[in-house]
């Protein structure tokens, strides 16, 4: 909002400057009058911005994100510059009718259109570098598959749903009603030449089954299986895939 009123303001207030000193005296003050608010809150959204977004200062140098922001604070403190050689050393002159430095004025106003225009450039480029902070969430996010077959289904949870040491959540919900007496989760990935990782999950008291510290090495498509014992003479098995990073 407060850069589309900058940019609104500059091209119709470059057009009454070349027009001479007093055609701009009233647009200029009131540009003059607001344009401090407008720079303070940009000043503060930027700043809220990078607290937000980077999760430590060396990111503006090290991610493709904080690079993006360096690049735009540079040109907005470039503006903030040039706003303020505007304020302090031209507007007066051209308030009190000197009609050169009108003309002067106008051809900077013109220069703060440009950059205004470029600082919108580098804001757009941020839809293709997405910020620290939600790679983060993004790489912490769980990832859960689920099973059918004839008998019974379950949902295996992934915390973080990223190759690495993960912890598995298993429910198992079996046709009978009954919970199973044991529950196994092996996990390989044919691609990669990993054979089959064998963990036998424990039970909580809310009847979830948990392997914690388990090292999945590789990104790919992993294949999960879970056994669960229903009886002394019967066992569910249940496979399906999933797709780490």
């Amino acid at each position: 909002m407060t850069v589309a009123f900058w940019i609104g303001a500059l091209a119709p207030l470059a057009a009454v400057l070349r027009a001479g000193a007093g055609e701009a005296r009233a647009p200029l003050q009131g540009f003059s009058a607001a344009i401090p608010w407008t720079t303070g809150v940009l000043l503060a959204s930027g700043v809220a911005l990078a607290i937000v977004q980077l999760a430590a200062p060396a990111e503006l140098l090290t991610t493709d994100y904080g690079r993006v922001l360096v690049g735009k604070l540079v040109l907005v403190a470039v503006l903030f510059g040039i706003a303020a050689y505007n304020r302090w050393r031209l507007t007066r002159p051209v308030l009190a009718g000197d009609a050169p430095m009108a003309r002067r004025l106008g051809r900077i106003t013109q220069l703060e259109l440009a950059l205004a225009v470029a600082i919108l450039g580098i804001v757009g480029v941020w839809r293709f570098t997405p910020p620290p902070r939600s790679l983060l969430a993004a790489d912490a996010a769980p990832a859960t598959v689920e099973m059918v077959a004839p008998g019974g289904m379950a949902d295996v949870t992934l915390s973080p749903g990223r190759a690495g040491a993960v912890s598995v959540t298993i429910d198992v919900m079996l046709d009978s009603g009954n919970p199973p007496k044991q529950v196994t989760v092996d996990f390989a990935n044919a691609a990669r030449g990993i054979e089959p990782i064998e963990k036998t999950a424990t039970q909580d008291a809310d009847g979830l089954w948990h392997v914690e510290g388990l090292l999945l090495p590789a990104a790919g498509e992993w294949q999960i299986g879970v056994e669960a014992l229903v009886s002394d003479f019967e066992i569910l098995q249940l496979n399906n895939s999933m797709e780490l990073r």
